[in-house]
């Protein structure tokens, strides 16, 4: 256990080095030249976009064209990169789900016809991409009394399309094996290793929440979280949260005061793919989904216990319709779900003793912690059975 600790803490400083001293720097002219240079782009505008761990350049050309300009680091000579270019280009071009290709960024190709390039910045060398931009919003921002069961279902959808495509045998057995060994800070099984950073949570009453719901995650699910398990396992995209789907808004043309509506574009960000349990893709998308910030007092927990219910058997129900879910798996997803809440918030805790200035910390926690009190309101095992049983409705 202390040498899968330690690898866990190894991740994190190392997460905590690329997102601050070491995180890729390219002033804006340095981007011109390799635009210029890789993909005979002269004229553009240039504007960076938010991330976690890359560099992100958003490039619109005088034409309207839209790409991703991406600057990354990799510790393995560029093989997960190449791993997330295969996983995009395997579901862009699935023969049984060809409308796919419509909700996936694709790799451009450089003048020289590849994928990929290296630039080297003094000490380190970044692996250089260009994307097809994907328009549109992301889901966070999308009004929360305008997530209706469809718009939700129709976000399940997607994800389980994608989970059918990688499925299918047609995947390179290559990628399936880089997939296989990541040993990826984000893949749900690596969640109880976190266990002893309960330790770092300040306040009491929240540390003693999270010890316990790290308890029932290992009894109920996370020892079943491995491969051999009578859980499937495959190849995932890992990170359907609310800032990496991209939805559409339709604004009403008739009546005044009639609210918009919303349609799901794509799927964005193949950073944490891994070879892990297939319901660990569904259990990470839904424990983002299932905040809902506005209901935020102890007076609204079953108002948000109801509303994270619901939320989970709309988006449930989307993904069965396309990637058929097993009983098994229904009755362990409540608990994987409060596992990668229960991963996050220990990594979050952790990383807050190693920067106690980074207030965002505190901050982007705050939704997560106020689930995760709501659910164990009036008993985790409660709220459990409600929801197993609404999903064990959907298999009828």
């Amino acid at each position: 256990m202390l040498m899968l600790l330690a690898g866990c803490g190894a991740l994190v400083a190392r997460q905590i080095s690329r997102s601050h001293g070491g995180r890729p720097t390219v002033a804006s002219g340095t981007v011109r030249e390799l635009l210029y240079d890789h993909y005979a782009i002269t004229k553009c505008v240039i504007k960076e976009l938010p991330s976690y761990d890359d560099l992100n350049f958003h490039i619109i050309l005088p034409s309207g064209q839209q790409y991703v300009l991406k600057f990354n680091l990799s510790d393995v000579q560029g093989q997960d990169l190449e791993l997330e270019n295969a996983a995009m280009n395997h579901l862009a071009t699935d023969r049984n789900d060809p409308s796919l290709a419509k909700c996936i960024p694709t790799v451009v190709l450089t003048a020289g016809l590849v994928k990929m390039f290296t630039y080297q910045s003094s000490s380190r060398i970044y692996f250089v991409r260009m994307l097809t931009f994907m328009q549109g919003s992301v889901l966070a921002r999308v009004p929360y009394e305008a997530r209706t069961g469809e718009f939700l279902s129709s976000v399940g959808r997607l994800l389980g399309r994608c989970d059918c495509a990688f499925s299918q045998s047609t995947f390179p057995t290559k990628f399936v094996q880089i997939a296989a060994t990541r040993n990826h800070f984000w893949d749900l099984r690596n969640a109880l290793r976190l266990q002893k950073w309960t330790s770092d949570v300040r306040d009491d009453g929240n540390r003693a929440l999270l010890k316990r719901a790290f308890a029932l995650f290992n009894s109920k699910a996370g020892y079943m979280l491995h491969d051999g398990s009578s859980l499937r396992s495959q190849v995932t995209h890992n990170d359907g949260n609310d800032h990496n789907v991209i939805v559409s808004e339709h604004c009403p043309t008739t009546a005044a005061g009639e609210s918009s509506t919303w349609s799901v574009v794509g799927l964005i960000d193949f950073g944490d793919i891994v070879h892990t349990n297939l319901i660990c893709n569904l259990a990470v998308s839904l424990a983002y989904y299932c905040c809902n910030p506005s209901l935020g007092t102890e007076q609204d927990r079953d108002a948000l216990n109801e509303y994270a219910r619901n939320t989970a058997v709309s988006v449930v129900r989307g993904y069965h319709d396309q990637m058929p879910l097993e009983s098994l798996e229904i009755d362990v997803l409540w608990w994987c779900m409060i596992g990668r809440i229960c991963h996050s918030l220990a990594s979050s805790a952790h990383r807050q003793q190693m920067e106690p200035e980074n207030k965002y910390l505190v901050v982007s926690q705050a939704p997560f912690w106020q689930l995760l009190r709501a659910l164990s309101y009036p008993s985790f095992d409660i709220n459990y059975q409600n929801a197993r049983k609404e999903f064990q409705d959907i298999l009828k």
